[in-house]
């Protein structure tokens, strides 16, 4: 399944500035491996602090627990959003549509 992972930064809570580099440098190398194994199938950046990526994982809480393991998770705001096939849900809004009568609608003669 595929996620949508959103971040930006959390105004509440800044990382320490002494640390920056080093955590710059580990979010980093985390994308890297992650993007590597195929955990993560893109991400970018706006340059802001803020970036969105999508993830390939079996449930919602695989995606919590991958991005637990990045330095600045305690630093974002953070939203994931499950993504569905467009193909296939458009077929599932079709048959809905064009169903003959919705459950309770008899007809009146």
């Amino acid at each position: 399944m595929k996620f949508l992972i959103s971040v930006e930064p959390n105004p509440e809570r800044q990382p320490p500035l002494e640390q920056l580099p080093q955590l710059l440098r580990a979010q980093a190398d985390v994308l890297r491996s992650q993007l590597q194994s195929g955990k993560l199938d893109c991400v970018y950046s706006t340059g802001q602090g803020s970036g969105f990526g999508i993830a390939e994982a079996a449930s919602v809480e695989q995606v919590w627990e991958r991005i637990a393991e990045s330095p600045f998770a305690l630093f974002w705001r953070i939203a994931v959003t499950a993504l569905g096939d467009p193909i296939a849900l458009t077929e599932i809004q079709v048959r809905m549509v064009t169903a003959s009568q919705p459950v309770g609608a008899a007809s009146r003669n």
